[in-house]
């Protein structure tokens, strides 16, 4: 399974900046098995709620997802997507062994939001490791 288009509606980046801590999300989700039955959203990875679900147009169809998560207070928040087909396999959480090829990657997408108060003028900090979303798209050294 993998999910595809993880983004605010309005966004289309895998990291953003909004000053609302509600936020509307959609994206795209797939199995080579068939239909994906569940898409489920996460802003902790513990506690999870579902998205709501296209039908497929056939068995092997990308389907649309869309779903509003509101995060407990403003700050950076990773947003989890996991996908569920109908043989009830899960997306998984830990990142699976990778190849120099990139097949076979099916780990839960993250979506890094940095909720800020509105009309702030400086964004909080994110934690240690991760990128703050007001910068390019650059990986961050691990820390000393």
């Amino acid at each position: 399974m993998v999910l595809f288009g993880f983004s605010p509606a309005s966004a289309g980046t895998l990291c953003s900046t909004v000053d609302n801590r509600t936020i509307v999300l959609s994206g795209k989700a797939w199995s080579g098995a068939g239909a994906i039955t569940n898409v489920d959203l996460s802003h902790d990875g513990v506690a999870w709620l579902p998205a709501a679900l296209e039908p497929p147009p056939n068995a092997y169809a990308w389907q649309g997802w869309q779903a509003t998560v509101t995060v407990p207070t403003v700050g950076f928040w990773s947003i989890f997507a996991r996908a569920t087909d109908h043989t009830g396999a899960v997306q998984p959480m830990l990142v699976p062994p990778w190849n120099p090829g990139g097949y076979g990657n099916n780990q839960v997408m993250s979506l890094d939001i940095t909720v800020v108060a509105p009309g702030a003028v400086q964004p909080p900090q994110p934690p240690v490791g991760k990128r703050p979303c007001w910068l390019p798209q650059v990986e961050l050294p691990p820390p000393l």
